[in-house]
């Protein structure tokens, strides 16, 4: 299973915003072992301080996903693999490498042979390339997503 967890996080704030709840809880093992993922890869990027942001701030953003990633990597066969954020005025705090790197496992893995099954967590149109790639490998592949939130062309 290979996770673009931006795109996670931002589905679950969404069905928090639309149930009315401030957090939704989401256990991660629950949701990995009811797909029957044997091994599962959890993309996303370190925080960068923001200009209007004070130190606390981030130090309490920073900290946020530092005990994500620690949870994460505690679930068995649960990998987090990181990119890095870059600061922009014009679009704000941005992932860098992150898609990529996801494509890389993704392809990487399915042309080695060891994913046969390939369960992705995504709705990037980005992501296209990647399921056109597995077209051309032995693998199934299933992607998990909100059909409403999801780019049609995926």
């Amino acid at each position: 299973m290979y996770i673009d967890g931006a795109a996670l996080t931002a589905e679950l704030e969404q069905l928090s915003n639309y149930l009315g709840v401030e957090t939704l809880p989401f256990d991660y093992s629950i949701f990995v072992n009811r797909f029957g993922a044997g091994r599962a890869y959890y993309y996303d990027a370190w925080p960068e301080k923001k200009a209007n942001e004070t130190e606390q701030e981030f130090h309490t953003r920073s900290n946020k996903k530092q005990l994500l990633f620690s949870q994460l990597n505690r679930i068995p066969k649960m990998h987090v693999r990181t990119g890095t954020t870059r600061w922009r005025k014009k679009f704000g705090q941005q992932q860098k490498a992150v898609d990529v790197l996801l494509a890389v496992d993704v392809v990487t893995h399915a042309l080695k042979g060891i994913s046969g099954h390939v369960i992705l967590v995504l709705s990037d149109l980005d992501f296209y390339p990647i399921l056109d790639s597995l077209l051309h490998c032995p693998v199934s592949t299933l992607l998990v997503c909100r059909p409403q939130h999801v780019a049609d062309d995926l």
